[in-house]
């Protein structure tokens, strides 16, 4: 699967760096400093000049995975040398996909021209981005979350993107069946995990909630997306 994606995307087959050492500081709106620090690789060299990293293969994509990519393209702009293109693509396993599928971030990846590209181009607005996703993250560790991917997700496909919350949209009953399960098959829901139940039994959210709050985290991620997605059945989040 892998050398087939650096066929596809004209890689080199053998990485520049197979791991690489990022570390940065974010100043935040209230006059905080945030160290970040982590690794990102393999780094492949692609045809134009740019670098592609190529992330582990998954079985299916969750929410999660977007997050995942899209924290690496943000860090990987901040700290890329010399303003060289950069992308981030991960890819579902052979066992997964009869085709090649995958998703991601950055100027290697932008090939349908129904996807907007992302607007998220230099180490300025990427440092800007990961400020607001770090200041979700300081709302959640402080205050009880309805932020769930897996239902953020299941709308997000059914909308094609519409983050506008409506109870009569197509899109309610796949978020519905995300949240709420279905007991027909047997499939449980987000709602069913029992963090969520042990958080919220006394005052449960409903979806209209859940959905506003996860979208306006995730929303954003999902749309700047790429990717050529081969499986039907992503919308169960860990």
């Amino acid at each position: 699967m892998r050398e087939r994606l650096c066929r596809e995307f004209g890689l080199s087959l053998e990485p520049q760096e197979t791991a690489r050492l990022v570390q940065f500081d974010l100043a935040l709106p209230d006059g905080q400093a945030v160290h970040l620090a982590g690794v990102l690789g393999p780094v492949h060299a692609d045809a134009s000049g740019g670098q592609v990293l190529l992330g582990p293969s998954r079985d299916m994509f969750r929410m999660s995975d977007y997050l995942l990519a899209w924290v690496q393209y943000l860090a990987g702009l901040v700290t890329q040398p010399d303003g060289r293109p950069w992308s981030v693509v991960l890819p579902l396993s052979a066992q997964a996909a009869k085709q090649p599928a995958w998703l991601g971030f950055g100027p290697a990846l932008e090939r349908d021209e129904s996807r907007a590209p992302t607007a998220v181009r230099d180490a300025a607005s990427a440092r800007a981005e990961l400020v607001r996703l770090v200041g979700r993250w300081q709302q959640i560790r402080q205050v009880p979350s309805r932020v769930y991917g897996a239902t953020a997700l299941a709308w997000l496909q059914a909308s094609n993107g519409d983050q506008t919350v409506d109870r009569d949209s197509p899109a309610w009953g796949k978020a519905w069946e995300a949240w709420q399960g279905n007991t027909f098959i047997g499939r449980p829901g987000e709602a069913d995990d029992r963090w969520s139940k042990a958080l919220w039994r006394d005052d449960p959210p409903d979806l209209q909630q859940v959905l506003q709050d996860s979208l306006s985290l995730y929303g954003p991620i999902w749309l700047s997306a790429q990717g050529a997605i081969a499986s039907e059945r992503q919308e169960r989040d860990d």
